[in-house]
């Protein structure tokens, strides 16, 4: 987690360039990590007051031998992994720099910097008052001469002061020097708007102090440039008088704030837990997810017809609109540990409104079977409020909506609601849904991962009378669809499309079937069934899959069992959990990804980052998407571009071991606790990005390999 911090680093300056520059940083921070000497907190350096969020991250050296003892330290720095990733990062980076105006492309200083920022660690906090915003970031042990001169040499490149002028002014106050820069450009957009870029820094001891912002935004025709520029000098001249009362002792500091406070206080009951960084979202930022409900002028929510969003999943969740957002992350032994809370209103809606609080306990999982993939296990109590539902049903993809509401309609006969609630009121709260080969007669490869769902009963025995009952009323009402008549099928009449055929003894269940072939969704595996086990009601793809499920709870099963790391990071969680997901290091994407680098790092890099920077390699002849930008490409030949030995993906796999992804809710809200060899290893995910309204509609397919 402590790699995510690099994004952050330079895009308080509101800079087209650096904005991509920093994303490209997430992915590259740790691989060059060394040193031993410990960070300075750096909250006491920005003001509490307004404060809306805030970031800080301690760096590396001052948790060396935590961050040493890591899978990913092994994975970074002990393995090719991380010098191709660096060479990745080094190139794309050199590409977007030289796309700036000016053409300089000081990627060494820039890379530089970000390794310092990897190690010393900064802090970065927004401030909102009055639809003005601005930055106060604070870089840590940044006095040195060399720092500086590379911090200067980038700052020109990105602000393009323009030649022959000074990059700042020298204003003294209260003993400091501040440089202030300010620049007024008109909009490339339309003509005669313009926005004017604020920003002041000085060094305060060893740290540098960098204020950002209001920038204005004004329109020539409308309002005087003087009247607006005198406008934001006068607020960002008071977001820096902040800072300075605030370092002089006059007003309090972040330190004091109640966010913070509760994010220091995170993770603390969490054994072998070492914080390296933490985050607070206040409710009153304006973000389109973490809103403050009784706000009037909060977003709301776009319309997307058919189409996954990260807001409409968000609120499918629960967790919008929401509170204050507090966490902390750092190391755990061979992990990355990540503690997050999230205040949540009562009542809850979404899919955390379901959850029972009363969780399972972490020590008593239900019987999946040994040797299966990736699962997830849930306390639940209720269903899916009204709200949620609409939600639920307008993302649906159009080609699973007959069936969503072919099972709406047969919810409207009050007989079948009555037998399909009669069922579940005899399920109880722990649900388990886990991936496996898939088993059984049909086309389908052997190595291709199924879903099972396994639903606890408090009394399987009147949860046995009731799927019978459900069962004959459900056959019924398949007749009546058919037939139009309510009398009971005589024999030889022609059975319907669909039927829920009784599985012969010792089994105790259904399965879904088309007698005569009339469903084409079903057959060549595909036997949808229900099956009773001692204490779980299985959900499965068809019955050798169920049988399966059932044979784990038996006294000769063999269910999963946590070993190894997993069972050594299972030892911090709380004992009861509302929420448990184990992910299994087949379904990661990271080796492949990490592995194809060396040859083609830029296009590799860029696709995993989500940028269009061509499908070549950095050193193939031709016209690209960078060339038609007029960028240089490099060449193998020279030392900087020099390719770094490639690493197979799997020995990487070897190094990557179950991601532990748990949550309990209480009354403050949610928590949310990831344990992981890198961040997301364990997950294989394709995206497609398009744009729908205000939003960005990403289309996913995850990836889920069967287990061993």
């Amino acid at each position: 987690m402590s790699s995510y911090c690099q994004g952050l680093v330079f895009s308080p300056l509101g800079l087209k360039t650096a904005f991509r520059c920093c994303l490209v940083v997430i992915a590259l921070g740790p691989m060059t990590a060394r040193g031993d000497d410990a960070a300075r907190p750096l909250s006491r350096l920005v003001p509490a007051q307004g404060l809306t969020f805030y970031f800080e991250y301690e760096g590396l050296r001052a948790h060396a031998a935590a961050w040493k003892a890591t899978a990913a330290h092994e994975i970074l720095c002990e393995t090719p992994a991380g010098a191709a990733l660096v060479q990745a990062g080094r190139e794309m980076v050199d590409q977007l720099l030289k796309a700036a105006p000016q053409g300089s492309s000081p990627v060494q200083d820039f890379l530089a910097l970000e390794d310092h920022v990897v190690q010393h660690g900064f802090a970065a906090g927004y401030y909102q008052d009055d639809q003005k915003s601005h930055w106060v970031v604070v870089l840590n042990d940044f006095g040195g001469e060399e720092t500086k001169g590379r911090f200067n040499r980038l700052l020109r490149t990105m602000l393009e002061p323009g030649a022959g002028r000074p990059l700042a002014r020298t204003n003294r106050v209260r003993g400091r020097d501040l440089q202030e820069y300010r620049k007024k450009e008109q909009s490339v957009l339309e003509s005669g708007h313009f926005t004017e870029t604020a920003a002041t820094w000085w060094f305060e001891g060893n740290a540098l102090v960098f204020v950002s912002g209001p920038d204005s935004v004004g329109d020539d025709k409308t309002i005087g440039p003087q009247e607006k520029a005198v406008d934001s000098a006068s607020a960002h001249q008071g977001a820096v008088k902040a800072v300075l009362d605030t370092i002089d002792e006059k007003s309090p500091s972040g330190s004091a704030h109640p966010g913070v406070t509760a994010a220091r206080a995170e993770g603390r009951d969490l054994a072998g837990f070492e914080p390296n960084g933490l985050l607070v979202v206040e409710p009153t930022l304006r973000l389109d997810v973490l809103v403050d409900p009784a706000d009037p002028d909060a977003i709301r929510w776009p319309k997307v017809d058919g189409q996954m969003n990260e807001l409409a999943l968000l609120r499918l969740m629960g967790l919008a609109p929401a509170g204050r957002l507090v966490g902390r992350w750092g190391f755990r032994g061979k992990a990355l540990l990540t503690d997050l809370r999230l205040e949540s209103p009562e009542p809850r809606k979404g899919m955390v409104g379901m959850v029972d609080p009363a969780g399972f306990d972490k020590n008593r999982l239900p019987p999946i079977p040994a040797g299966a993939g990736a699962f997830a296990v849930a306390s639940l109590h209720k269903g899916l409020d009204l709200e949620t539902r609409a939600t639920l049903r307008s993302v649906i993809a159009a080609e699973y909506r007959p069936f969503v509401e072919a099972a709406a309609r047969a919810l409207e006969n009050a007989r079948n609601r009555q037998a399909v609630e009669g069922v579940y009121g005899r399920l109880g709260s722990t649900y388990c849904l886990y991936y496996s080969a898939w088993e059984g007669d049909g086309f389908r490869k052997r190595d291709e991962a199924v879903s099972t769902l396994l639903i606890g009963s408090r009394d399987i025995e009147a949860l046995a009378k009731s799927l019978d009952a459900a069962a004959v009323r459900l056959n019924a009402y398949f007749h009546e669809q058919e037939t139009g008549k309510v009398d009971a099928p005589k024999p030889g009449d022609r059975p319907p499309a669909l039927v829920l055929e009784r599985l012969l003894a010792p089994d105790h269940g259904y399965r879904l079937i088309s007698p005569e072939g009339r469903a084409p969704w079903l057959g060549e595996g595909v036997e949808p069934t229900l099956l009773l086990g001692k204490s779980y009601l299985v959900v499965a793809l068809n019955p050798t899959l169920a049988r399966r499920a059932v044979a784990a709870e038996g006294s000769g099963g063999k269910p999963w069992r946590r070993t190894g790391e997993t069972d050594k990071q299972f030892a911090c969680l709380p004992e009861k959990l509302a929420f448990l997901a184990v992910g299994n290091p087949r379904d990661s994407s990271w080796p492949e990804v990490i592995s194809a680098l060396h040859k083609s790092p830029v296009s590799t890099l860029g696709a995993v980052l989500g940028f269009d920077l061509g499908n070549a390699p950095a050193d193939a002849p031709g016209s690209d998407f960078l060339g038609l930008l007029g960028v240089r490409k490099p060449t193998n030949s020279s030392p900087e571009t020099r390719r770094p030995q490639g690493v197979k993906a799997k020995h990487l796999s070897s190094l990557i071991f179950p991601s532990i992804l748990a949550a309990t809710v209480d009354d403050r809200g949610v928590r949310v606790i990831s344990l992981e060899a890198i961040p997301l290893a364990c997950i294989g995910i394709g995206f497609e990005k398009t744009f729908s309204g205000l939003t960005r509609t990403i289309n996913m397919s995850v990836k889920f390999t069967p287990g061993e």
